[in-house]
């Protein structure tokens, strides 16, 4: 039972974060094109060839009057990985006295655009297009009064303000395809605003010379204050080299992991002369790997980087490496499916080899992943519109994979409505145990999510694949509800899902000098339940969980009757409790327990952690490495 949860959850966390980071390679080239660094090599030709469009339009209300100082955010939407960093940055403009705003030299791809204002709840426009030299105009984007404030300072870790930093809201539990992303753009006294519809949210800060970081953020009619303390980030400049030739790699994919972040969070394509340079970097073990057409890391460089720490001239040794490539086709045909991304992962608990195509696939159905170390490999491939297709095998030994085809299909539609009627969110899983026979079609059920109608109940699902499976509601004012569903090749609509109270667990989180902690994740793992969570693909499971709000109380709402074990979790670590500090080895954790009957409300509990009394002081200093040797 533990090997296939390993496995599982390697697929997932390969999957699910691909599908979370909607920019990247692409735009790392585009970046660096845009500084002047000529051809690089990645991917389609076609998109290599692309040039700057441009966008234009204008805010308004509903009755088409100027809505002057409004903030728009350009957000590329391409389905590709984003280890994040300035290279994902959303383009900006203001709205001037007409309520007009211009982008110029956007690169071509897929986009939402959005706005908000104070006064407004926030706005946005359907997906958009934009094709090399593209003058786009006329593109209105309109906003209705109302919005509950979120505002707050952003500030270094040394007190000082941050000035320009961009704090972007993103509504929680939405399709990895629903890209809705607000910002707003920090004052010199570091002070942001952004006016939201109620809901959860996570909102991040970024600026490009410090760290990012994010909280959830609860939103229920009341205005909320947020700040954010950012640490300085670190800058490796360094260079990639062919160990065979001892030449510089133009064109190389660099990424940066570090060990104190869930994600490889800096990317950057290497110039011609084979230099790069990764910024926003944390403090730690960096460890640096670079692919690209015919080359990649056999090992990665690993890096010491002090608090924004600058460290010069690393070196990247870069092996021979191969490509797979192939098309993707429409199921039944060898009609080329356009917009599919494409990847590789191992399925090894251990270091593995992970890699997705530099662009989607062409209006061929074309798709290319380089810098394959040998190996064996598992395929997936997923577009907004189609069921994920996951599970092909593929082996690299001595050269290059070609003429590798995926088949993809566009599932079909479920609809209905939740009774009562009432605000909900709706989600797919797999009828009974998910195992190794099934894990990849419980994977597939990730990509279906829709909401319901808070005035109706109706809703909507698309792309959901056949078999046997159970549609979950939960409603944002805690009923939930399920239907077995067998899905076949026709669409089924007037589908009914009853919604019942369960019991739900409220109360706060204070630190050990009695004062209250906002932003910290409560979790109640049931206790009196021998079935174990496989996956946590949508609504079922038997764990549940709340972030605190600014006064330190929680309120986890959909529970079956049983006895649950409440933590707080500062770390965001379900194994690790600080209730009694780290250092103390003395002392064990003594679990607060609630057992609830279905419609309970159990009000009252107290979770205490302890006190942060640390203070972090930043440096900031210049580091540059002896260069490294390249053995043969």
């Amino acid at each position: 039972m533990k090997k296939l949860v390993g496995v599982g959850v390697v697929v997932i966390a390969v999957v699910v974060a691909w599908l979370a980071w909607p920019r990247g390679p692409r735009a790392a080239i585009e970046a660096a094109a845009n500084r002047g660094s000529g051809s690089i090599v990645v991917g389609h030709d076609a998109a290599n060839a692309a040039l700057p469009a441009s966008i234009a339009g204008r805010v308004v209300r509903a009755d088409g009057g100027a809505i002057a100082g409004a903030l728009v955010a350009l957000t590329k939407t391409e389905l590709e990985l984003d280890p994040g960093g300035a290279a994902s940055a959303p383009l900006l403009a203001t709205t001037d006295a007409t309520g007009a705003w211009a982008i110029p030299k956007v690169p071509p791809g897929r986009y939402g655009a959005s706005a908000q204002a104070r006064g407004f709840l926030p706005g946005r426009t359907p997906r958009l297009v934009l094709a090399s030299a593209e003058q786009k105009a006329g593109v209105v984007i309109t906003l209705a009064p109302g919005g509950t404030i979120v505002s707050g300072t952003v500030s270094d870790v040394g007190g000082g303000p941050i000035a320009e930093a961009r704090v972007a809201a993103h509504p929680e539990a939405r399709s990895p395809f629903d890209i809705e992303e607000y910002v707003a753009v920090t004052t010199k006294d570091g002070h942001y605003e952004l006016a939201l519809a109620d809901g959860d949210y996570r909102i991040t800060a970024n600026h490009d010379d410090y760290t990012s970081t994010s909280d959830p953020v609860e939103l229920v009619g009341s205005p909320v204050t947020h700040d954010f303390v950012l640490v300085p980030g670190g800058v490796i400049h360094g260079v990639v080299i062919a160990r065979e030739t001892n030449k510089p790699v133009a064109g190389a994919i660099v990424t940066a992991d570090s060990r104190h972040d869930s994600k490889k969070h800096a990317l950057q394509a290497t110039d011609p002369d084979g230099t790069f340079t990764v910024r926003g970097l944390r403090p730690g073990a960096v460890s640096l790997e670079a692919g690209g057409k015919g080359y990649a890391s056999a090992q990665p460089t690993t890096v010491e980087l002090g608090i924004g720490e600058t460290i010069d001239n690393v070196r990247i040794v870069v092996d021979k490496a191969y490509s797979i490539s192939g098309t993707v086709v429409k199921k039944g045909t060898k009609e080329g499916v356009a917009n599919i991304g494409v990847g590789v992962f191992q399925m090894t608990t251990g270091r593995g080899q992970e890699h997705t195509g530099a662009a989607p696939s062409d209006d061929k159905g074309r798709w290319e992943i380089d810098g394959i170390r040998p190996g064996s490999f598992t395929l997936f491939a997923f577009g907004e519109e189609a069921v994920p297709n996951i599970g092909k095998g593929v082996t690299v030994v001595d050269k290059d994979v070609t003429g590798v085809e995926l088949e993809i299909e566009a599932g079909v539609t479920l609809a209905g409505k939740v009774t009562p009627p009432q605000a909900a969110a709706i989600t797919v899983e797999l009828a009974g145990e998910v195992g190794i026979a099934n894990m990849f079609d419980a994977i597939k059920t990730f990509m279906v999510r829709g909401d319901s109608d808070p005035t109706t109940g109706a809703f909507t699902l698309h792309n959901v694949p056949t078999g046997a499976f159970k549609l979950i509601a939960k409603a944002t004012a805690g009923p939930v509800g399920q239907l077995p569903i067998v899905v076949t090749a026709a669409d089924q609509r007037d589908l009914i899902v009853p919604l019942e109270t369960r019991a739900s667990i409220s109360g706060k989180v204070i630190d050990t000098t009695g004062a209250a902690v906002a932003g910290i994740p409560v979790s109640a793992k049931r206790t009196d339940s021998d079935h174990p969570v496989m996956f946590m693909m949508g609504g079922g499971g038997n764990r549940g969980g709340a972030t605190t709000r600014t006064d330190g109380t929680f309120k986890i709402l959909s529970l079956e009757a049983g006895e649950y074990e409440m933590r707080a979790n500062p770390d965001g670590d379900e194994d690790y409790d600080r209730e009694y500090g780290k250092d103390d080895k003395t002392k064990k954790r003594q679990p607060i327990t609630v057992k609830v009957a279905l419609g309970d409300d159990k009000t009252g509990i107290v979770l205490t952690i302890a006190a942060e009394n640390g203070v972090i002081r930043a440096r900031s200093r210049t580091r540059t490495t002896s260069p490294l040797p390249i053995r043969g």
